[in-house]
């Protein structure tokens, strides 16, 4: 079976500008060196943003590892499969960070030609950055539309919880390109973050 080939720009188009809305995000992570106040909205600006930035192994950087995945993909129609993936950062860098996930893919045809393409990761993640550390669990179910070879463009919708230490804020979060994204909490505060 003849899988599309996705270029570099289309996978970077994916990543950058093709996930339209993160639907559902939720964060619940970050520990502050014996912070006993409740955090505030900007200090969880700076966990979401670390959470997404790929210089932490953040969000940007495993949607990323789901493109490349379904572009090396060799399921056929209804298949499934399992597979892991884990990134830690370079040695030396001012943000450290590792991650491992276990994921579950699969490929949805339609009239025998692909597509969407099902992501489905589960995890652990940890960073430190030089205000911050966390260590966390995180889930994420992303759906890659678009796979038709007419296709000129593929979207990415993509949930994504990260669950760990003592903060907890609800936010959806709408990548724009050119790393950067804008994240609305659930009270209705925007904020632009960049990486």
């Amino acid at each position: 079976m003849q899988h599309p080939t996705l270029t570099k720009s289309k996978k970077t188009a994916a990543v950058i500008l093709a996930i339209a809305m993160l639907a559902g995000l939720s964060f619940s992570s970050c520990k502050k060196d014996s912070e006993v106040n409740p955090v505030t909205e900007e200090e969880a600006m700076e966990v979401i943003a670390q959470t997404v930035s790929p210089e932490s192994g953040g969000l940007a950087e495993q949607t990323e590892i789901a493109t490349t995945t379904v572009s090396e993909s060799s399921l056929s129609c209804d298949e499934t499969s399992d597979t892991s993936f884990s990134g830690t950062s370079e040695a030396g860098a001012a943000i450290t960070y590792n991650y491992n996930h276990r994921a579950n893919t699969k490929m949805i045809c339609d009239n025998g030609l692909p597509s969407q393409f099902e992501f489905n990761f589960t995890g652990e993640n940890s960073y430190s950055a030089p205000r911050m550390s966390s260590a966390d669990n995180n889930t994420s179910s992303l759906t890659i539309s678009g796979l038709n070879l007419s296709d000129n463009e593929f979207s990415i919708n993509q949930t994504y919880t990260r669950n760990g230490g003592e903060v907890s804020y609800g936010a959806t979060l709408t990548f724009l390109g050119n790393n950067q994204a804008t994240v609305v909490f659930n009270n209705g505060n925007s904020y632009t973050i960049q990486w």
